[in-house]
């Protein structure tokens, strides 16, 4: 499995989806804030993928999309609004999620990563 950032700024989300991704043999990377993530590209390669919870303080997540290019993005969120007006190329997860419905996303989206 490639390696995966997660933005969310719920401590025990965060906590349970990298364990969870980190079980699946995933390279994760937490981050609490989208600010981080702005940081963190400006040293660092993009991901491959990016869980992000869309309701972070200083977020949305698409503030971001320019720096990851080539990273698949799949926004976390308890409001269904959230996924109106998302762009094509981003994946929705609706919260609350079971972490089986988690490792299908991100192994669907590490399968449409591969050459």
């Amino acid at each position: 499995m490639s390696e995966v950032w997660i933005v969310d700024d719920d401590p025990a989300v965060l906590a349970l989806v990298t364990t969870a991704l980190e079980r699946l043999g995933a390279a994760v990377r937490p981050f609490s804030m989208v600010s981080a993530v702005v940081e963190a590209l400006a040293s660092s390669p993009p991901p491959d993928v990016c869980l992000a919870d869309w309701s972070i303080a200083d977020g949305p997540i698409l503030r971001a999309l320019p720096l990851m290019p080539r990273t698949r993005i799949v926004v976390m969120s308890g409001n269904p609004a959230a996924e109106v007006g998302l762009p094509e190329n981003v994946e929705w997860l609706p919260k609350p999620f079971r972490l089986a419905n988690l490792s299908r996303l991100v192994e669907t989206v590490e399968s449409e990563l591969r050459p």
